[in-house]
């Protein structure tokens, strides 16, 4: 019979997991994937922030403040992305000069067809977040929380995929 562990132990092992993480040297493959990831949100809020200033027919409105809504989601994802970088591998592990090139993906998304542009962002973050997810997963560096960010995430882009979906 196996003797259960202390509330408080299980704390500590928790704890010096985290610590474990915070101190993850700068070439760590999660920081470089979660810059990855965050370069992808910033690419999907972008690609929302067109479509809401560019939207123009009988369904305007509705399309323009739908749009909004997504950006606005995103941008929320991208700074919740950023602080938990931050958070788990400190300041220095925010690291724009890695986002760059996969921001460069923007103009893929250059069409005059808003919805589809703003669901393909959603369905490329989509299977984007999942495999982000399965490779920090795979190497051991997954947080409590990391994971339920990125789950998350992959639930409210199903949901912003649904919403275009129904409006195209």
């Amino acid at each position: 019979m196996s003797k259960q562990k202390n509330p408080l132990d299980l704390y500590e092992d928790m704890k010096a997991g985290r610590i474990k993480l915070a101190q993850k040297q700068e070439d760590s493959v999660t920081i470089t994937l979660l810059n990855q990831y965050l370069a992808m949100l910033r690419v999907v809020y972008t690609v929302h922030q067109h479509s809401h200033w560019k939207c123009k027919g009988a369904d305007f409105y509705g399309n323009h403040l739908l749009f909004q809504r997504l950006y606005e989601d995103a941008q929320k994802k991208a700074d919740e992305t950023a602080e938990k970088l931050i958070g788990l591998f400190g300041n220095d592990a925010l690291d724009h000069a890695n986002q760059l090139p996969l921001m460069n993906e923007l103009c893929k998304y250059h069409s005059d067809n808003f919805m589809e542009n703003s669901f393909n962002a959603e369905k490329e973050f989509s299977t984007f977040a999942e495999d982000t997810y399965n490779r920090i997963k795979g190497i051991g560096e997954m947080s409590l929380g990391l994971d339920d960010m990125i789950m998350g995430h992959i639930n409210q882009s199903e949901t912003a995929q649904y919403l275009i979906k129904q409006n195209s």
